[in-house]
């Protein structure tokens, strides 16, 4: 019979998991008339390994550029804004800043940002004490702490909520 071109869809199972498959079909003439066999196979697995590698592979172009754009700055400021760049551009972000501890005003500052919605920073308070909740979201609990922190799920995430209405 002549095969229809493969297809790959999203489907929904019962359970409420998200599954891709790939389809294939061909039409297989009979006495009666037309059958239409169809087979599925489920490239879920296969689907998320390709998206991961990519992912990295983009992290990797990023990192990679992040260390040219450190040997050729000349500056921290042009440095921290081509590095935003580099995040967005090259490491697949929506929107990267940098922030400084200003000592003095116990605030973090924005130094550089690049990407979609970069007004959310304009004017942005982020104290750098723990006391009260806009001390306690992840860029001041990094620094308070001395540690990385980020968030993967920033409207759903508690220690984020002085700022989702903003965001």
């Amino acid at each position: 019979g002549a095969p229809f071109e493969p297809y790959e869809v999203n489907l929904r199972c019962a359970d409420g998991a998200m599954r891709t498959v790939l389809g294939t079909a061909a039409q297989m003439p009979e006495e009666e008339g037309t059958s239409l066999i169809v087979h599925l196979y489920d490239i879920t697995a296969r689907k998320e390994s390709e998206i991961r590698t990519m992912r990295l592979a983009r992290m990797y172009q990023a990192l990679s550029e992040c260390n040219q754009a450190i040997v050729q700055s000349t500056t921290a400021g042009e440095l921290f804004q081509r590095v935003c760049r580099i995040v967005v551009e090259s490491g697949g972000m929506k929107m990267a800043w940098v922030g400084m501890a200003d000592q003095n005003s116990a605030f973090l500052e924005k130094i550089a940002a690049f990407g979609q919605g970069t007004e959310y920073l304009d004017g942005l308070k982020i104290a750098l004490s723990p006391v009260g909740a806009e001390g306690r979201g992840p860029a001041a609990t990094s620094i308070v702490e001395n540690r990385p922190g980020w968030c993967q799920d920033f409207m759903g995430a508690p220690m984020t909520a002085p700022w989702h209405e903003r965001g």
